[in-house]
Order: structure tokens, then C-alpha cells, then sequence
């Protein structure tokens, strides 16, 4: 089912009374677009407006009974609820129901509308459990904590019945994937990748709801919480901006992002993170020019042995630059991997392997974030995902955070760990009399 145009819903709209609290809950309506995200600040209105874009829909009638169903997803079972509400008032109101709906006090609910139309609930805790059913629309509240699965099991659930796909949520609990989806809608008519995906998205800040906050952005109300969330905070948890979350260990900026790519008349180290097998084996190409850190390459693979990932980086085209011989250091490793160190030095490497503490390494990577001294090729997906930048290469994974105990987690944090260990063993701590860099590789010291 395609979506409907404007003028039927704004019909119904008007029959039970919806006068679209925010200039963009109007735009995203009219939207023309088969797939729309909006994503919005606390109290901007998002679940009033996913609710009242599926209402129509369910109202409508279709011919073939196998495409008379919809979905409406949240994270768990309990989301849902507050959608599902809403559209049991309007349909009540229209007496369109043909009868009570399945509202338990908790898992799936269900509807019935007089054209024939059945809505179900359903939880994305489970993406595999996304399956059986090719509805005529989904529509997916919370977008920001459903999975990235979940949302790729959501897309081909609608390839069969050409429906649409219209969600809602906020940035604040959103992984990477989401606001790179969302800056692809943003360009929709103009981004051909956009276009081709048919995808719009709408960013609705709090201070649209003029209902709840009648002064708009400078209300009384906003300015008080602008005050004690701060200007970063406030943006993403109220203005509906992309921002990466707030508690990541490595804060990197697209400042450090670039295109830089391997420089044959200077040498190159590796700084690696064996990880435990069947986790991630990180491992980072690095390059000293003009007094920066250049992240020119990365390899970033589950599943594969020390001798598997040195075959591999043999084939890069930096290898050959990496210093190689007793004497000449080659690069960095974990401390507690002996036997990865011993397998590289069969390679002709010769691994530096520092003790690091994770909150001081950590906070020593950090020292070289600003001014920026590190400038990470945009291709190094692992590295730029865990700092929150990049969709994450491999399913489960989330962004390298602090902990409840306000230390660096120790997880998620392969291609950063070899950061870190890169830098504390070329670098130092700082503050030596002769800096660790300078006996390395004649670098000047951070």
C-alpha cells in the first residue's frame, strides 16, 4: 500500500478533531515519501503524530485480504502502548472498531477496523521474531532502541507489498545507524540515495509543541531545563539534533574524520588489538606527517586467528613501509597477548607491549582530540562506530562508553583499544624528560 495523499487523511483528521501541534508534524503528513523517520525532542509530539499518520490507513479499505494487515513496533511490547492508545480513542470516536480491542497489560495487542484492517503490536527485542507477516505499513515507534537488525528485518517485511514505513523517536538513546539513516532522509528530492530509497525524515525540537510550551523556545519552562542540561545536552535531548552520545570515552568529531590514505615515502605502524576470539581483531595502519596521527587503514574482523589477520595486512599496500627487524619498532599491542606478539614477530614485527591503565590510556588518547592531532580515514568504520560516527560493522555492537562506575567500559572497544594502546606506548604518558615518541620515531611529543 502506498501512503495516502494529504487530502483524504486531512479529512479524517479533522473528524476527530487533530490540528497538528507542530509546523513539522504538518510537513511530515504531507510528505509524499513511502518511508518517513521523524525524530524529535521530549514532549515535541512524535507519538501524536505516528498514531494520526497510520489512523487513516487503517481505515482504508483493501482489496486483497492478505494485505489488510499492519504493524506498529517498538523495542519491547511495553513502547507500543502509547500509539496503540491513541489510535483505539480516534477509532472509538469514529466507531470504527468492529470489536474490543486485545489491550492486555502486557505483550501483543491488537485492533480491528470496521474496513477489515487489523493492527498488531510486536516486539523488536527479538528481530528474527520479525517475520510471518508482510503487512500493507509498518509503523515503528522508539526507532532510536530498536536494533539495526530489527530495522533491516522491517524493510523486507514491506518489499512485498510495496508498504511504507513511517517511525518516530528521539537521538538520545539512538545508535550510529539511525542518524546516518537520518541524514540520508534529510536530503530527500536532492540525495539520489535518498530518493532511490524513497526516505524522508523530519527533525521536530520541543519547542514546536506550542500547546505544552506556548512561548516556543524561549518558554519559561525550556529555558530552565536549556540551563541545567546545557547547550550539548539540551540540543540533542530537546532540538531533535544528531549528536554522538554524550558518555562516549573517545568524543571524536567529524574534525578528525578525512580522507587521508597511505603515504609510500613515510614508514607505517600498526597498533593492534588481538581481542579474544571470536570478538574483534583490531588492528589500525598509523602514519606520523605533519606532526599528526594519520589513521590511514584499519582491519576489523570476528572470527579470525593472528596468523589468518597478518596474511591480510601482508596484502595491504603499507605493509612494506612498516619497519620490520629486531630493534625497529613496528608498532603496539596488548599487553596480555604474548602469543599474538609472538606470532607477528614471525611476520618480521616488533610489537612495543605497554601495561596501560584504561581510564589514564584513555585519557591520554583524548589529549590528542584537542587541538586535533589524530585525523582518521573515513573508511575505518570500526574505529569511527565505537566514538560513535559510523554505522557498526557488525550486528550487537554499541558505542565505547563509561561505565555506571565512571570508568572506560571494556567492551565494544577493539579498534579504540588499539588506539590507546598505540599512543601510550609511542607517546607516553607525557610530561617525561625525554618523551617515549622522540626515542621511537622522532616524532614531537603530545
Amino acid at each position: 500500500m502506498k501512503r495516502l495523499h494529504w487530502e483524504p487523511r486531512r479529512a479524517i483528521y479533522n473528524l476527530v478533531g487533530y490540528d497538528y501541534q507542530s509546523p513539522t508534524q504538518l510537513k511530515a503528513h504531507q510528505s509524499r515519501a513511502q518511508t518517513i523517520i521523524v525524530c524529535g525532542g521530549e514532549r515535541a509530539g512524535k507519538s501524536v503524530w505516528l498514531a494520526r499518520e497510520l489512523l487513516p490507513h487503517l481505515l482504508i479499505p483493501v482489496e486483497r485480504p492478505e494485505e489488510r494487515s499492519f504493524m506498529l513496533i517498538g523495542p519491547s511490547y511495553h513502547e507500543p502502548r502509547v500509539e496503540f492508545q491513541y489510535l483505539v480513542d480516534d477509532l472509538n470516536r469514529l466507531k470504527a472498531l468492529t470489536e474490543k480491542p486485545g489491550f492486555p497489560n502486557e505483550g501483543r495487542c491488537s485492533l480491528t477496523t470496521v474496513t477489515g484492517n487489523r493492527l498488531i503490536t510486536w516486539s523488536a527485542e527479538d528481530p528474527t521474531s520479525i517475520r510471518g507477516v508482510s503487512p500493507s505499513g509498518i509503523a515503528v515507534c522508539e526507532i532510536g532502541k530498536v536494533p539495526h537488525d530489527a530495522w533491516g528485518r522491517i524493510v523486507s517485511r514491506v518489499s512485498t507489498t510495496g508498504g511504507f514505513i513511517i517511525a518516530s523517536g528521539t537521538f538520545e538513546t539512538a545508535t550510529s545507524w539511525l542518524v546516518d539513516l537520518f541524514r540520508t532522509g534529510l536530503d530527500y528530492g536532492k540525495d539520489e540515495n535518498a530518493t532511490q530509497r524513497d526516505l524522508q525524515a523530519f527533525a521536530m525540537p520541543t519547542w514546536e509543541n506550542t500547546i505544552r510550551f506556548p512561548g516556543g523556545y524561549g518558554d519559561p519552562a525550556l529555558t530552565k531545563v536549556r540551563l541545567e542540561l546545557g547547550e550539548e545536552l539540551f540540543a540533542l535531548r530537546c532540538g531533535a539534533e544528531p549528536r554522538p552520545p554524550m558518555d562516549r570515552v573517545l568524543p571524536l568529531t567529524w574534525e578528525h574524520v578525512s580522507d587521508v590514505v597511505f603515504d609510500p615515502s613515510h614508514p607505517a605502524y600498526v597498533w593492534i588489538d588481538p581481542g579474544w576470539y571470536p570478538s574483534v581483531y583490531a588492528i589500525l595502519a598509523v602514519q606520523f606527517i605533519e606532526n599528526k596521527i594519520r589513521v590511514i587503514d584499519e582491519l576489523y574482523y570476528q572470527k579470525v586467528t593472528t596468523e589468518e589477520i597478518a596474511q591480510e595486512a601482508e596484502k595491504r599496500p603499507w605493509w612494506p613501509n612498516v619497519p620490520k627487524g629486531r630493534g625497529r619498532p613496528s608498532g603496539a599491542i596488548d599487553v596480555e597477548s604474548p602469543e599474538a606478539a609472538a606470532v607477528w614477530a614471525n611476520h618480521g614485527l616488533s610489537l612495543g607491549r605497554r601495561k596501560v591503565k584504561p581510564e589514564v590510556g584513555a585519557a591520554r588518547a583524548r589529549s590528542f582530540l584537542s587541538p586535533p592531532r589524530i585525523v582518521i580515514n573515513r573508511r575505518c568504520r570500526g574505529l569511527l562506530s565505537e566514538c560513535g560516527l559510523a554505522e557498526f560493522a557488525y550486528p550487537g555492537m554499541e558505542v565505547w562508553k563509561y561505565g555506571k562506575d565512571g570508568k572506560p567500559s571494556n567492551r565494544y572497544n577493539h579498534s579504540s583499544s588499539a588506539l590507546v594502546y598505540g599512543i601510550v606506548d609511542f607517546f607516553g604518558y607525557g610530561g617525561m624528560s625525554k618523551p617515549l615518541s622522540q626515542r621511537k620515531v622522532g616524532l614531537v611529543a603530545a
